[in-house]
């Protein structure tokens, strides 16, 4: 797997929406990848401080935050 992006990791898959849709994909993901990649699921947010900020969270250096509060879902798989 190999992705052109020079900031991304070279284990990012794709960036989905936290909705019903964007879940659907992941468990079709984890289905189908099963045994070979463990996915590792990164969430996202456009106000990310605010957010940890009103949910009494500290911010972390990788800059995510817990899926359940993201608005994007990034998705990165690292072989097992």
């Amino acid at each position: 797997m190999e992705n052109n992006i020079s900031w991304r990791s070279p284990n990012y898959l794709l960036t989905v929406k936290n909705d019903r849709l964007g879940w659907m994909l992941i468990d079709h993901l984890k289905m189908r990848t099963k045994g070979v990649y463990k996915i590792i699921l990164r969430g996202r947010h456009s106000n990310r401080k605010q957010v940890m900020r009103d949910n009494g969270l500290n911010s972390n250096w990788t800059n995510d935050i817990p899926v359940r509060l993201s608005e994007r879902i990034a998705i990165d798989l690292r072989k097992k």
